[in-house]
């Protein structure tokens, strides 16, 4: 998380690291991996001015961000529904980390957040950390509106020419497929040729195992919210 992570930094660093290598050294650990010019980067998105309180991350994070998609996640997530609201979800959106941006954008799944669409939308877009894209693209999924579909539309229009980043495509493709599956529409179709293309040189990467992964993990949010109504 954000505040770990710098105290984290500090004593990995030591004295002899300058100023420049030790916020490489923090973006790195915040899930800033790999650093790519793409046509969104002056997209607004939420950002932090301070860290995440201690009782933030010890409470919405750190039980979290590993299990989201796990039935062991259930009884925590559970437990904090009452408290799931636009806020928290914005907070931890706004985050630096991949971690609580990860629970973040499962909460506006969770609790079907349309406010958030486009912070969610637009996080995607920039793709600024790693392994918080196929939790937006729940996310999105589970808003199933046209503009969070346009969101979708855009990552796959951008990032399906960049062979060279392998981010989240394979989650975006699959929340489109969920989509068309659930709203009788085609989407999917005009990607797939473009597809064909980036995988080209990725073999282990396989369409239908990510979007069977993506069916059941939305089939859990489905079921999760029927249970709390």
């Amino acid at each position: 998380m954000t505040g770990l992570n710098t105290r984290a930094t500090t004593r990995i660093a030591g004295p002899a690291l300058d100023e420049s290598t030790l916020e490489a050294v923090k973006r790195h650990l915040s899930g800033a991996i790999v650093v790519h010019n793409h046509p969104f980067n002056e997209l607004p998105v939420p950002t932090a001015r301070e860290e995440l309180s201690r009782n933030v991350i010890d409470r919405w994070v750190i039980p979290l961000y590993m299990n989201l998609r796990k039935p062991e996640s259930e009884p925590i997530l559970a437990s904090l529904w009452p408290d799931m609201n636009c806020d928290v979800a914005h907070a931890l959106l706004a985050a630096k980390d991949w971690r609580p941006r990860r629970v973040g954008a499962y909460i506006v799944a969770l609790r079907e957040l349309h406010e958030l669409t486009d912070e969610v939308g637009r996080l995607l877009l920039r793709s600024d950390v790693c392994y918080a894209g196929g939790d937006y693209c729940l996310a999105l999924a589970q808003l199933n509106t046209s503009q969070a579909l346009e969101y979708l539309r855009q990552y796959l229009d951008y990032y399906l020419t960049r062979n060279d980043l392998w981010f989240d495509q394979a989650s975006a493709m699959s929340a489109v497929a969920y989509l068309d599956a659930h709203n009788g529409t085609h989407d999917l179709d005009s990607f797939l040729s473009r597809w064909e293309s980036f995988v080209a040189d990725k073999p282990i990467w396989s369409l239908e195992r990510s979007c069977s992964a993506f069916s059941e993990s939305m089939a859990r949010i489905k079921t999760f919210i029927v249970q709390r109504r």
